[in-house]
Protein backbone atom coordinates (compact mmCIF):
# COMPACT_ATOMS: atom_id res chain seq x y z
CA UNK A 1 0.00 0.00 0.00
CA UNK A 2 1.48 3.71 -0.91
CA UNK A 3 1.03 6.36 2.25
CA UNK A 4 0.53 9.56 1.35
CA UNK A 5 -2.68 10.99 -0.66
CA UNK A 6 -2.56 9.71 -4.67
CA UNK A 7 -1.42 13.43 -6.32
CA UNK A 8 1.79 13.39 -4.33
CA UNK A 9 3.12 9.59 -4.68
CA UNK A 10 5.10 10.49 -7.13
CA UNK A 11 7.04 13.53 -5.26
CA UNK A 12 7.57 11.12 -2.10
CA UNK A 13 10.74 9.40 -1.00
CA UNK A 14 9.19 7.32 1.95
CA UNK A 15 11.84 6.98 4.66
CA UNK A 16 11.67 4.16 7.19
CA UNK A 17 9.55 5.60 10.39
CA UNK A 18 9.28 4.43 14.23
CA UNK A 19 5.87 2.34 14.22
CA UNK A 20 3.67 1.07 11.57
CA UNK A 21 1.22 3.49 11.58
CA UNK A 22 3.33 6.87 10.75
CA UNK A 23 5.17 7.10 7.18
CA UNK A 24 7.76 9.95 6.54
CA UNK A 25 8.81 10.91 3.51
CA UNK A 26 11.06 13.28 1.43
CA UNK A 27 9.53 15.61 -1.19
CA UNK A 28 11.71 15.51 -4.19
CA UNK A 29 10.55 16.89 -7.81
CA UNK A 30 10.12 14.57 -10.71
CA UNK A 31 13.31 15.97 -11.91
CA UNK A 32 15.18 14.57 -8.79
CA UNK A 33 15.61 18.58 -6.83
CA UNK A 34 15.13 18.42 -3.37
CA UNK A 35 14.87 22.26 -3.21
CA UNK A 36 12.00 24.15 -3.36
CA UNK A 37 9.98 27.48 -2.68
CA UNK A 38 6.97 27.52 -0.25
CA UNK A 39 4.05 29.28 -0.83
CA UNK A 40 0.75 29.14 1.85
CA UNK A 41 -2.84 29.99 2.35
CA UNK A 42 -3.54 30.35 5.95
CA UNK A 43 -2.21 32.04 8.89
CA UNK A 44 1.59 31.65 10.29
CA UNK A 45 2.47 31.91 13.77
CA UNK A 46 5.65 32.21 15.26
CA UNK A 47 6.10 31.48 18.87
CA UNK A 48 8.44 33.27 21.42
CA UNK A 49 10.98 30.28 20.92
CA UNK A 50 10.97 31.08 17.15
CA UNK A 51 9.33 28.44 15.70
CA UNK A 52 6.64 28.97 12.80
CA UNK A 53 3.33 27.32 12.13
CA UNK A 54 0.50 27.55 9.90
CA UNK A 55 -3.03 27.25 10.94
CA UNK A 56 -6.22 27.89 8.93
CA UNK A 57 -7.56 31.18 9.13
CA UNK A 58 -11.05 32.27 9.60
CA UNK A 59 -12.86 30.04 6.97
CA UNK A 60 -10.50 30.17 4.51
CA UNK A 61 -8.97 27.20 3.54
CA UNK A 62 -5.38 26.35 4.92
CA UNK A 63 -3.24 25.15 1.94
CA UNK A 64 0.58 24.40 1.29
CA UNK A 65 2.34 24.49 -2.29
CA UNK A 66 5.88 23.95 -3.04
CA UNK A 67 7.67 24.88 -6.30
CA UNK A 68 10.66 23.05 -7.63
CA UNK A 69 13.47 25.55 -7.74
CA UNK A 70 15.28 23.81 -10.70
CA UNK A 71 12.29 22.78 -13.20
CA UNK A 72 9.45 25.02 -11.41
CA UNK A 73 6.75 22.16 -11.11
CA UNK A 74 4.44 23.09 -8.80
CA UNK A 75 2.77 20.68 -6.42
CA UNK A 76 0.00 21.02 -3.89
CA UNK A 77 1.25 19.71 -0.65
CA UNK A 78 -1.93 20.24 1.65
CA UNK A 79 -5.38 21.59 0.91
CA UNK A 80 -7.76 21.98 3.84
CA UNK A 81 -10.46 21.11 1.13
CA UNK A 82 -9.02 19.11 -1.17
CA UNK A 83 -7.96 16.66 1.71
CA UNK A 84 -10.75 16.75 3.98
CA UNK A 85 -12.89 13.96 4.05
CA UNK A 86 -14.69 13.39 1.93
CA UNK A 87 -12.96 15.68 -0.84
CA UNK A 88 -15.28 18.11 -2.67
CA UNK A 89 -17.26 16.52 -5.39
CA UNK A 90 -16.29 19.15 -7.82
CA UNK A 91 -12.55 19.01 -6.92
CA UNK A 92 -12.73 22.81 -6.49
CA UNK A 93 -10.39 23.96 -4.11
CA UNK A 94 -10.90 27.68 -4.10
CA UNK A 95 -8.80 30.50 -4.88
CA UNK A 96 -6.50 31.38 -1.78
CA UNK A 97 -4.37 34.24 -1.81
CA UNK A 98 -0.99 32.58 -1.21
CA UNK A 99 1.88 34.37 -0.06
CA UNK A 100 5.71 32.94 0.37
CA UNK A 101 6.94 31.50 2.93
CA UNK A 102 10.39 32.74 3.85
CA UNK A 103 12.82 31.81 6.75
CA UNK A 104 12.51 33.42 9.18
CA UNK A 105 16.44 33.27 10.29
CA UNK A 106 18.04 34.06 6.99
CA UNK A 107 15.11 35.57 5.04
CA UNK A 108 16.05 32.64 2.14
CA UNK A 109 13.09 31.49 0.00
CA UNK A 110 13.91 27.76 -0.82
CA UNK A 111 13.36 24.60 1.67
CA UNK A 112 13.55 21.10 1.89
CA UNK A 113 10.30 19.43 2.72
CA UNK A 114 9.58 16.29 4.74
CA UNK A 115 6.19 15.09 5.27
CA UNK A 116 4.80 12.52 7.61
CA UNK A 117 1.38 10.81 7.52
CA UNK A 118 -0.47 8.82 9.99
CA UNK A 119 -2.65 6.06 9.17
CA UNK A 120 -3.81 4.38 12.69
CA UNK A 121 -5.00 0.66 12.38
CA UNK A 122 -8.57 -0.02 13.22
CA UNK A 123 -9.77 -3.32 13.71
CA UNK A 124 -13.18 -2.18 12.12
CA UNK A 125 -12.06 -0.95 9.30
CA UNK A 126 -9.40 -2.37 6.94
CA UNK A 127 -8.41 -0.45 5.09
CA UNK A 128 -6.34 2.34 6.83
CA UNK A 129 -7.19 5.85 6.65
CA UNK A 130 -5.30 8.97 6.66
CA UNK A 131 -5.74 10.70 10.03
CA UNK A 132 -3.22 13.03 10.18
CA UNK A 133 -0.75 14.92 8.12
CA UNK A 134 2.39 17.11 9.25
CA UNK A 135 4.57 19.30 6.81
CA UNK A 136 8.22 20.15 8.10
CA UNK A 137 10.42 22.67 6.35
CA UNK A 138 14.47 23.23 6.28
CA UNK A 139 15.67 26.20 4.88
CA UNK A 140 18.44 24.88 1.97
CA UNK A 141 20.81 27.81 2.94
CA UNK A 142 21.23 28.58 7.09
CA UNK A 143 19.28 24.98 8.30
CA UNK A 144 16.36 26.77 10.15
CA UNK A 145 13.86 23.82 10.51
CA UNK A 146 10.52 24.44 10.94
CA UNK A 147 9.53 21.36 12.55
CA UNK A 148 5.55 20.83 12.18
CA UNK A 149 5.60 23.82 10.34
CA UNK A 150 1.67 22.20 8.95
CA UNK A 151 0.67 19.96 11.85
CA UNK A 152 -2.96 18.78 10.94
CA UNK A 153 -5.59 16.06 11.99
CA UNK A 154 -7.44 15.08 8.44
CA UNK A 155 -11.40 14.72 9.38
Amino acid sequence: MDYGPERLLPYLEFHPAKGEEWHRAQVRCACGETSFSVAYSGRVLKSILGRISLFQQDDSAAAVYARCSRCGQEMMLFHSIADSSPPPPDGETGNERLQSQLCPKCGNSLWRIQMEFEYPSDDDDPLPRLQWERISLKCACCGYLAKNYLDLEIE
